[in-house]
């Protein structure tokens, strides 16, 4: 007899502020920070079972895949103060920063002895939990750990947290007027400028508590190309009228 069942529960607590300062002296901008705390039993429907008790969802209860506890981002323009002919003045600076907490990650064991299926039950904490936030080694100790071989492990899910996130974007531009009615706009946009690595999730799958493999990072936090993931450069040209 099969039994599906798609209910479930979600919480979202937060806390918002935001300040704007309207274009004076050249300068405006805009930022905000959000302390907010995502709680549920399961972030996505789309990865199987991933309960410890597929019979008990209450099971899974804890911190949202996506859950970042804190996020802070401003956002800036200046008209740069020199004046004089068309190629002296019109220049402007908008650069935006992005700092964000980690997010959540689950430690299971492979082994699906107790359940029946593999990757979804936590393992036994045994020892005060080590995370070293290193991102070159183990970001998180195995040894802090044992394997779980017939009841299921005490380790809540998505206990322990991953590498943050920290990005500078940046844009210079230079507007000319051509005529009365029609300008040139020129800019460079540099994404991540300093080229800070976001790293990505640790390996969560523990094997062992000797395991060298457990807790390392392998790759960044997005794909080369995307947001924070390297350092790129755009050039623009732009004809308004």
């Amino acid at each position: 007899m099969t039994e599906r069942d798609s209910s479930s529960n979600s919480t979202y607590h937060g806390l918002w502020v935001t300040a704007t300062q309207r274009m004076s002296h050249g300068l405006q901008f805009n930022a905000s920070y959000t302390y907010s705390h995502s709680i549920d039993e399961a972030s996505r429907n789309n990865n199987g079972i991933v309960v410890p008790d597929s019979v008990h969802i209450g099971s899974g209860r804890g911190s949202s895949d996506f859950d970042a506890r804190q996020r802070f981002v401003v956002s800036a323009i200046y008209d740069l103060p020199f004046k004089g002919n068309r190629f002296v003045s019109g220049w402007e600076l908008a650069p935006i920063v992005t700092l964000q907490t980690g997010n959540p990650f689950n430690v299971v064991v492979p082994s699906a002895s107790i359940t029946g299926v593999g990757n979804t039950v936590t393992p036994i904490v045994s020892s005060p939990i080590v995370v070293t936030e290193n991102p070159f080694g183990q970001w998180v100790l195995p040894s802090s750990f044992t394997l779980p071989t017939t009841t299921l492990g005490n380790l809540g899910r998505n206990s322990i947290v991953g590498p943050d996130f920290k990005n500078f974007d940046l844009a210079l531009a230079k507007n000319t007027k051509l005529t009365e009615r029609i300008s040139l706009q020129v800019r460079c946009d540099a994404f991540d400028l300093f080229n800070h690595p976001n790293f990505g999730q640790p390996s969560r799958i523990l094997t062992s508590p000797s395991s060298t493999t457990f807790g390392t990072i392998t790759s960044t936090r997005f794909p080369t190309g995307d947001s924070g993931s390297s350092r790129q450069l755009q050039l623009a040209a732009k004809i308004r009228f």
